[in-house]
């Protein structure tokens, strides 16, 4: 029995050893790694980092610490790296809900153009919440003496979330520009959108475009297929001459016909919708 506790006493020691030699190395390994050129997972990366260092450095957690450098290295690396799923985690149950909801709200607000209208913001709600989730797992080993951690934690994620979804709702990714009936030519107010768009795109060098065509309802069917892939393709010169780059823009294309409202001469049908993703 003797021989038993010391094996396990031995086994648990190495254990640690190897956990704090893994965390240091991961560590080093995501300070030199070299970023993409995607905004969004550099900061990532860069979070990562500052969060696997002060869970190393600050509250000598190995384990925690390597599990986070290790997401920094796949965030430099390009990989799509998601938030952390709390059931996954030693989490009290009756924070669950709560935890559930942040996430869905921030995962919607990155897919709906979080990670390009604001990546740096996006990356450090990302973290914020991982935090968040880290700490209530530490506060149910260590009870009241983590609630301090878990309310900045908290804190964080609320005001990051909050203007995450503010940035996104200001700046989604949709742009629309309107079009005269039966015209294919760009207004003033339209090539105005156009310039944003295009200063957009080039200064996120990861942003990629979908520029779609729409007409109203009125005229033959084939005749409308054509004005919507017309104006789409007078949309795509005009980012063009903006000094878009072709690359950044993956579909162009014509819909035709559409009708958001009951009324057929209806100026929100006469439009070309431009996605960010």
């Amino acid at each position: 029995m003797t021989q038993n506790k010391w094996t396990f006493k031995v086994a648990a020691l190495t254990a640690v050893v190897f956990a704090v030699g893994c965390a240091s190395q991961k560590i080093s390994e995501l300070e030199k790694a070299p970023r993409t050129q995607h905004e969004f997972n550099n900061a990532l990366a860069n979070e990562y980092e500052s969060l696997a260092k002060k869970e190393e450095n600050i509250y000598n957690d190995s384990i925690d610490a390597r599990h986070f450098a290790v997401k920094g290295l796949q965030a430099a690396a390009g990989m799509m790296v998601l938030p952390e799923d709390p059931a996954r985690w030693t989490v009290d149950k009756k924070a669950l809900p709560m935890l559930m909801a942040a996430r869905e709200r921030m995962l919607f607000a990155l897919a709906r153009g979080g990670r390009f209208i604001e990546p740096e913001l996006g990356a450090k709600t990302q973290v914020a919440y991982d935090c968040l989730v880290e700490e209530l797992e530490e506060g149910i080993k260590h009870g009241k003496h983590q609630a301090k951690e878990i309310d900045v934690c908290r804190k964080l994620l609320d005001k990051r979330l909050m203007d995450l979804e503010t940035a996104v709702f200001k700046n989604g990714p949709i742009r629309r520009i309107h079009f005269d009936y039966n015209s294919s030519n760009i207004a003033r107010d339209g090539m105005m959108t156009i310039a944003g768009v295009a200063s957009r795109v080039n200064t996120y060098k990861d942003q990629r475009i979908m520029i779609v065509g729409h007409t109203d309802p009125i005229g033959k069917m084939s005749r409308n297929l054509l004005l919507s892939q017309n104006r789409a393709e007078a949309v795509k010169k005009a980012l063009l001459a903006n000094g878009v780059n072709a690359k950044a823009i993956k579909t162009t294309v014509g819909r035709g016909e559409l009708k958001v409202s009951n009324r057929e001469f209806e100026p929100n049908n006469r439009v070309v919708d431009i996605y960010f993703y």
